[in-house]
């Protein structure tokens, strides 16, 4: 489990692309995927929510915080994401 690389979108997205090893049944893949990005942002579950693609292969996450409080652990993974 892990991240795989970082694309950044336009001036506000980006895009991490990681890879599980939970298998995608029983949304297992889904639920490792969330836990990553609670330890990516340092921030607690009830934080982190699939916006949209649950049981798609991209999904869209949506990160509930302050934006400094959000942007501050990935910049160990993909330096500054400002």
């Amino acid at each position: 489990m892990g991240f795989r690389g970082v694309t950044l979108g336009s001036a506000k997205d980006i895009h991490l692309k990681t890879r599980v090893s939970s298998l995608a049944e029983d949304i297992k893949a889904t639920r490792a995927m969330l836990r990553l990005g609670e330890y990516a942002t340092s921030l607690e579950a009830s934080a982190i929510h699939i916006a949209s693609g649950g049981q798609a292969r991209q999904k869209l996450i949506q990160i509930v915080g302050k934006p400094a409080q959000i942007k501050k652990r990935p910049k160990l993974f993909c330096g500054d994401l400002s």
